[in-house]
């Protein structure tokens, strides 16, 4: 963004396919990247989800209840998701935080097990 001018040329459609195949490409070349992506990906999808679930709380008003209102505010919100998602509202951050974490294996990790319940785990 360059003088409060948005860069279209960086932004994707909610419903791009390409950009999916992308970020499949871009997993094999380089896995945290492609960890990334996909975070945003959910975040923008799950960002849909609430909208969706708001506009249905909020009720159908009677002076904007057609098929083709609907549809423009369906294809609304789900552009507005993919806006938001690119500004984050800090779930991909921790998904990605998550799911980078190494594994603890189960040997290394002490035991919290108490006598008492090993014995009942034999039994």
């Amino acid at each position: 963004m360059a003088d409060g001018i948005p860069n279209f040329s960086q932004a994707r459609l909610a419903m791009d396919v390409q950009g999916l195949n992308q970020i499949k490409l871009d997993n094999r070349r380089d896995g945290a990247e492609g960890l990334r992506q996909a975070a945003e990906e959910f975040e923008a999808l799950f960002i849909n989800m609430m909208l969706k679930s708001m506009r249905e709380a909020v009720g159908d008003s009677e002076l904007f209840d057609s098929h083709q209102q609907r549809t423009m505010m369906s294809m609304y919100d789900e552009q507005l998701s993919r806006h938001m998602a690119t500004r984050g509202i800090g779930l991909a951050d921790q998904m990605v935080q998550q799911l980078q974490q190494t594994p603890i294996s189960a040997t290394a990790a002490p035991s919290t097990m108490t006598p008492e319940m090993t014995n009942e785990a034999k039994k």
